[in-house]
């Protein structure tokens, strides 16, 4: 399958996403977002390199029972299911990304003892939280 470029709103169930055998990308998002619209020519041009990998695009939204499942807070969302993951794994995907940022922030603006330009405070002063 190949890169889909409209969002479905029929969605499968969690039980018929666990029964995919090829490697597979849950796309979660809004058709009316502007981060997953700057973000779906990135997505597309990374589908032409993997070929072999089911791309299901969905539309999430409150209540969606999907989305909620894996637990889906950002949009776009991607979940990469591996193949032969069983159903053992309990559905645990593989890698997930989600939830854009701007062009120039960086990904650990915001967390505890960090200052911009990358420096931190003293070795010992931050508590971890994580």
């Amino acid at each position: 399958m190949t890169y889909s470029a409209e969002y479905a709103t029929d969605h499968p169930t969690r039980d018929e996403v666990e029964a995919i055998r090829e490697p597979t990308v849950v796309e979660f998002g809004q058709p009316g977002c502007g981060y997953c619209q700057a973000a779906a020519p990135l997505i597309k041009a990374a589908f032409a390199d993997f070929t072999g990998v089911v791309h299901l695009k969905l539309e999430d939204a409150k209540g969606r029972l999907l989305g909620r499942a894996f637990k889906v807070k950002q949009w776009p969302t991607l979940i990469f299911l591996q193949e032969g993951r069983g159903s053992g794994a309990s559905g645990a995907p593989a890698e997930r990304a989600g939830g854009a940022r701007s062009p120039g922030e960086n990904r650990h603006q915001g967390l505890p003892g960090r200052r911009p330009g990358g420096h931190g405070r003293q070795q010992g002063s931050v508590k971890k939280r994580f």
